[in-house]
């Protein structure tokens, strides 16, 4: 990933299976924690909801970050 980007929790939608790493466009590689998330740079978020991934978002919150 490269510098200064605002990470974006994403995980996979309810139903998918959690894969064990997930390849971002730009080469990198990032892998899931325990609850299935990752950190996503902005760039990436929309070809990541394309792929099946979804925003996380707080409880309590009312907006994205």
């Amino acid at each position: 990933m490269s510098g200064n980007q605002t990470l974006i929790p994403m995980k996979v939608a309810a139903g998918m299976s959690v894969p064990s790493q997930v390849h971002l466009p730009d080469a990198s590689v990032v892998f899931p924690d325990a609850t299935g998330q990752i950190m996503c740079p902005a760039l990436f978020v929309v070809s990541l909801m394309n792929a099946g991934f979804q925003i996380v978002v707080a409880g309590g919150t009312t907006h994205v970050p």
